[in-house]
């Protein structure tokens, strides 16, 4: 009996355990490498660029309190072409945030992870203010 085009493209693909096999390794590193601490530091480093950026800018932060705020924060550009300003930034000084237009309203998102340090929130200060000016 022949199958219908429904029937023969209802397969899902192959069952992959390997992120499931990776889980007792993901932990380990977490526990060798203290992520707890690696948290709350991106978490301080992102409040710091909460105030800093919206100080900065001149704008309020999307987050109203700094609680509603982990590892990422977002803010208001003021009138520009966010688009544009992300691809500089990414194409010109190798700093990669997402620059956007969210309901009809500029905005940069920036996130902060174990790799980063001070040093990126600096040059995204840096930069923006050059950019800005």
């Amino acid at each position: 009996m022949l199958e219908d085009w429904a029937d023969r493209h209802r397969w899902h693909g192959t069952r992959d355990p390997s992120a499931y096999l990776a889980v007792p390794a993901a932990i380990d590193f977490q526990h060798e490498h203290e992520w707890d601490e690696v948290r709350r530091r991106c978490h301080a480093l992102a409040l710091r660029a909460r105030t800093e950026l919206s100080d900065l800018l001149g704008t309020e932060p999307l987050a109203e309190r700094e609680d509603e705020v982990l590892q990422m924060v977002t803010v208001r550009l003021p009138p520009c072409d966010a688009f544009a300003l992300g691809a500089r930034l990414a194409a010109e000084r190798r700093i990669e945030v997402l620059a956007q237009t969210w309901h009809g309203q500029p905005i940069l998102r920036a996130s902060f992870q174990g790799y980063n340090d001070e040093g990126d929130l600096e040059a995204l200060v840096s930069a923006l203010t050059q950019e800005l000016a």
